[in-house]
């Protein structure tokens, strides 16, 4: 009984999470495995778009964040926001003009 999560099979794993409940994990034990999920994630999605800056990546997380009131952005970041979607916008372009010139 006294098996590590590492060595049962994926029905000994199930039937242990019935039979204890998900309550049985603590709350520093969910937020480990939000925080590893999440890490994950992020890794996979900096191999995809290396060209994302990490300032657009802050402002996303703050957005997501409760109960936070908007912050007044000043004309020259204004500026570098616009410029940095109209580059976005332009590297997509350009993925999707490679891609369509060799289907024809």
């Amino acid at each position: 009984a006294g098996k590590r999560e590492e060595d049962m099979t994926v029905a000994e794993l199930a039937a242990k999470e019935r039979a204890t409940g998900e309550h049985s994990m603590s709350w520093n034990e969910h937020m480990a495995r939000d925080v590893v999920r999440v890490g994950k994630k992020r890794k996979q999605k900096s191999k995809r778009s290396t060209t994302e800056d990490s300032d657009e990546e802050v402002e996303r997380m703050k957005r997501h964040l409760p109960d936070q009131e908007p912050v007044k952005k000043s004309a020259k970041r204004l500026e570098k926001e616009k410029l940095r979607e109209r580059k976005r916008q332009i590297d997509q372009y350009q993925k999707q003009e490679k891609i369509t010139a060799m289907c024809s």
